[in-house]
């Protein structure tokens, strides 16, 4: 998952929790507490500007609570089984022949099994996770 995605699930989530623990009427405020740009309420200390020159939120908290979100998803790997030939493994260990090796084996089954778990690998990081090699 890229960062930007990352960072809009992130952005939507502490507005959801934000207005779920304070009401409706606190979500401009939420929304304000992820500036990351534009005029600065007043006037900017260094640390400020070197915030911003960095892509950090102005609001420190915030920023702490984004470095949270992001360690939680990378301390998450997520390791997926072998690839097996659907119907051609089935097949193979009804007749009793036993192939040696994933790589003598061209089933159109075991070509759609790689082909789901290169969708599968996608979808998960998609959500921010990591698939182990």
């Amino acid at each position: 998952m890229d960062t930007n995605n990352m960072r809009e699930q992130f952005e939507a989530a502490f507005v959801d929790r934000q207005v779920g623990a304070f009401g409706e009427d606190y979500r401009s405020t939420a929304e304000h507490m992820l500036k990351r740009d534009g005029d600065f309420d007043e006037p900017p200390t260094a640390y400020k500007l070197h915030c911003r020159s960095r892509g950090m939120y102005d609001t420190y908290w915030v920023e702490m609570a984004w470095w949270a979100w992001q360690a939680s998803r990378a301390a998450v790997v997520v390791e997926l089984p072998k690839v097996v030939g659907f119907e051609g493994a089935y097949d193979s260990h009804r007749h009793h022949e036993f192939v040696p090796s994933m790589s003598d084996v061209e089933d159109a089954d075991e070509i759609f099994g790689l082909c789901r778990r290169v969708e599968a690998k996608e979808a998960i990081e998609a959500q921010g996770l990591k698939v182990a090699p």
